[in-house]
C-alpha cells in the first residue's frame, strides 16, 4: 500500500508501541520507507537475529 512504512519492534504486552529497553535504547526500527502509489519494487530492511528461539514482535508506525 502506498505511504511511508516502517518495521518497528514492539513487545507482546504492548504490540503497537516502540520497544524501549531499561537502558533507554529502543528495539529494531527501519525508519520510514516511502512506497509510491505506482510502485513495482518495494523497500527491504534487514537485521541480524541474535536469539532465534525467542519470538519477535513488529508493527508499522504509519497511521491512517
Amino acid at each position: 500500500m502506498a505511504k511511508n512504512h516502517t518495521v518497528t519492534q514492539s513487545t507482546f504486552a504492548d504490540p503497537c508501541s516502540i520497544m524501549t529497553l531499561a537502558n533507554g535504547s529502543t528495539g529494531v526500527d527501519s525508519g520510514f520507507m516511502p512506497v509510491s502509489a505506482n510502485a513495482t519494487s518495494f523497500p527491504t530492511f534487514s537485521f541480524t537475529i541474535q536469539n532465534a528461539s525467542a519470538p519477535l514482535w513488529f508493527f508499522c508506525r504509519q497511521t491512517g
